[in-house]
């Protein structure tokens, strides 16, 4: 790389400014990016682009803020464990979700019923 990685950040803070205010320029500009700069280069300022700024901070805020938070809770229901199905949340007909997710959301006025799974996994994010 020719200049430091200061210096090409810097750069890079006037160029997303410039193309924020016209994104259908960005494929035009970044075609002769690829062609004119080193591979690694070029997706790096590709992704500064996508996230609007530093991609290394835009990924610390987005898995701290709860949208980068995994909406599943992961829970392994064995065969004969008691889960809940709830008619009005469930996407499937086979969705369920365990108790502990059950107990943490809101579930007044629906339509739901204790069973006994039959295997398989919590479909809270579902």
């Amino acid at each position: 790389m020719h200049e430091d990685k200061a210096e090409v950040e810097e750069d890079w803070d006037d160029i997303i400014s410039h193309y924020a205010s016209h994104p259908d320029k960005i494929p035009e500009f970044l075609a002769d990016y690829f062609e004119t700069h080193p591979l690694t280069q070029a997706l790096e300022l590709s992704l500064w682009i996508l996230c609007n700024e530093n991609p290394t901070t835009f990924q610390t805020e987005l898995q701290n803020s709860p949208a980068g938070r995994s909406r599943t809770c992961g829970a392994v229901l064995r065969q004969t464990d008691l889960a809940y199905k709830c008619k009005n949340c469930g996407v499937y007909d086979s969705c369920v979700i365990c108790l502990n997710c059950f107990k943490n959301s809101n579930h007044v006025g629906h339509d739901y019923t204790i069973v006994s799974s039959s295997g398989g996994c919590c479909d809270c994010g579902d």
